[in-house]
C-alpha cells in the first residue's frame, strides 16, 4: 500500500507517552496515537461554565460523544507503518461536527467550544482486485481534546495548552482513563505545538478557508484595515493567555515562515530608533516600531493593537496562512512590543499608512553614484551581502556590488527597490518615499549601474 503515513515519531509517540499510563492501569497496554476531541463554537461569555459543553461536565470531565461514528461527519483518515516500507498497522480516522468543519474554514482556528473525535484501530489485510489492500479492524483506544478558548479548570492536570484532554479505551466507552495531558496525551503532539497542537495538514478539508474570509485576512498595509480584530479572530483567545517575552523577541528576529523574512528583516526595535533612522543605523524597508506599541492607529485600524499590525505582516509578507499566528505567538507578540518605549518615544507616532507612496521618477539616470554606494550600506545591506561584506540582520536576500547591473536594467532596479502595489519582488516589501526618498533611490541605481 503506497499512500500510508511512513513518519516513525508518529507511529512510536504514542507508545512513549503512554508507557507510564500502562503501568497504572495493570497491565493494561494503551495503544495511542494522535487523536482528538474539540468541542467549539461559543464563547464563555456566552455560556456558562456548565454550558461550556454537553461532553464537559462543571468539574471539567470529559466525555465521549455517543454514536460519534453515525452522527459526526469523518475529517479524514490518517494510515500508520511502524517503520518505511512495512504494512500499516494502524487506522487512525477523525471526526467532527459539520459546523465545526466550517467554522474552522472560515478563520483557520478551532474556536472555543469544536468537536473532532479520533478512533484508532488495528488494520488487516487482504489481498483484492485492486491490489493488497489494508483497512480498519478492532477498536484499540479513543483520544479526546476540547478546546478551551478561555483557561478553564486550571486546576485539573487534563487541562492545559488551551485545550482539555482525555483518553478511553475500547473495552469501556465510559471510563477516562488519562491522568496528566502532559505525559499521557500532550507528548505525540509536540510538533504540532505550533500548529495549536494539531495535525490539520492530515485533514485536507480544514484548509479549505472561503475566498471571501481569506480576502479579509490578507490586507495590505496601504489598504484600510478597519476592525482588526474581526479579521483574525484568534484575537480574542490570545488576551486571556500569558504572553511569554523572551518568545515573542525570538519569533520578532529569528521566525520565518513560507518566505525568508522575519520581522528584524523590515523593522528595528531599538531604543535608539527614530522615525527617519533605525537605532543601529540602518534605514529598513518598514517603519522602527520601539514604541508602536503607543500608535494609536496601527495599519491605519483606528486601534492601538499592535501585535495584531504584526500580524498582517505575517500574512501579508511572510506569507503565512490566514489569519496568520496561533493565539500563543500573538500574546508573546504583545508581551514583546509592549516591553518598548514609552509614549514619549519618537516611534511612537502613527504612520499614515493610507498615504504612503511608492514613487518611480520618470528619469531614472542623474543619481550619485558615491552617496549611492554610502546609502546601500544603510538600506541594501540589511538583508544583502554588499560588495564582500556580510548581510546586517538576514543575509538571505543575494550579493550585490557597485556596477553589478547594467544601465538597461534601471526601470527592473527600480520597481524591485520601490516594489509598488507588492508585484515585482517575492519577498522584499520595497521602500517607500518616506524611507527613501527619489533621490537617494536615484542614487543607489547609478552605485549598482556604475563600474
Amino acid at each position: 500500500m503506497n499512500q500510508i503515513n511512513q513518519r516513525r515519531p508518529q507511529a512510536n509517540w504514542y507508545r512513549d507517552a503512554f508507557d507510564g499510563m500502562a503501568r497504572r492501569a495493570k497491565g493494561v497496554l494503551l495503544s495511542v496515537t494522535c487523536s482528538i476531541v474539540m468541542i467549539a463554537g461559543v464563547s464563555a461569555q456566552e455560556r456558562s461554565e456548565k454550558q461550556f459543553s454537553k461532553y464537559v461536565d462543571s468539574k471539567g470531565n470529559i466525555s465521549l460523544p455517543e454514536e460519534f461514528e453515525t452522527t459526526f461527519v469523518h475529517l479524514g483518515s490518517i494510515a500508520v507503518a511502524p517503520k518505511t516500507g512495512a504494512d500499516v498497522t494502524e487506522l487512525h480516522a477523525t471526526y467532527t461536527r459539520a459546523e465545526d468543519v466550517k467554522a474552522f474554514q472560515k478563520d483557520g482556528h478551532f474556536a472555543d467550544g469544536a468537536i473532532l473525535v479520533k478512533e484508532v484501530r488495528s488494520a488487516k489485510g487482504e489481498d483484492l482486485p485492486t491490489g493488497h489492500t489494508r483497512f480498519a479492524a478492532d477498536v484499540k483506544i479513543w483520544f479526546v481534546m476540547v478546546k478551551d478558548g478561555t483557561g478553564r479548570f486550571k486546576d485539573n492536570d487534563l487541562w492545559g495548552d488551551g485545550w482539555g484532554w482525555a483518553l478511553f479505551n475500547a473495552n469501556d466507552r465510559t471510563k477516562q482513563v488519562a491522568t496528566d495531558y502532559r505525559t499521557d496525551c500532550r507528548t505525540c503532539h509536540v510538533p504540532a505545538k505550533g500548529n495549536d497542537w494539531i495535525y490539520t495538514q492530515c485533514y485536507p478539508s480544514l484548509k479549505k478557508i472561503d475566498a471571501k474570509s481569506k480576502a479579509d485576512v490578507s490586507t495590505s498595509e496601504t489598504s484600510p484595515t478597519k476592525d482588526l480584530v474581526a479579521r483574525f479572530p484568534q484575537w480574542k483567545e490570545a488576551i486571556h493567555l500569558k504572553g511569554d517575552l523572551a518568545k515573542g523577541r525570538k519569533y520578532f528576529e529569528s521566525k520565518t515562515i513560507n518566505t525568508s523574512l522575519t520581522c528584524a528583516s523590515c523593522h528595528s526595535f531599538d531604543v535608539r530608533d527614530t522615525m527617519s533612522l533605525d537605532g543601529d543605523g540602518l534605514v529598513r524597508s518598514g517603519f522602527p516600531i520601539f514604541a508602536a506599541a503607543h500608535r494609536t492607529d496601527i495599519k491605519h485600524s483606528g486601534t492601538g493593537l499592535v501585535a495584531l499590525g504584526a500580524n498582517v505582516c505575517v500574512v501579508h509578507f511572510m506569507k503565512g496562512e490566514p489569519p496568520g499566528m496561533t493565539p500563543q505567538e500573538l500574546a508573546d507578540m504583545n508581551q514583546f512590543l509592549q516591553s518598548g518605549g514609552n509614549a514619549k518615544h519618537a516611534t511612537a507616532k502613527n504612520v499614515d499608512y493610507a498615504h504612503l507612496k511608492w514613487t518611480i521618477p520618470e528619469t531614472l539616470s542623474g543619481g550619485d553614484a558615491k552617496k549611492g554606494g554610502a546609502l546601500v550600506m544603510q538600506t541594501c545591506i540589511s538583508c544583502h551581502s554588499v560588495d564582500g561584506k556580510n548581510a546586517r540582520v538576514l543575509d538571505a536576500a543575494g550579493k550585490i556590488g557597485g556596477g553589478s547591473f547594467a544601465a538597461a536594467d534601471l526601470k527592473k532596479l527600480a520597481l524591485r527597490i520601490r516594489n509598488p502595489e507588492y508585484k515585482n519582488n517575492d519577498e522584499m516589501p520595497g521602500y517607500s518615499d518616506i524611507r527613501l526618498s527619489n533621490q537617494a533611490l536615484l542614487d543607489i541605481l547609478a552605485w549598482l549601474t556604475t563600474k
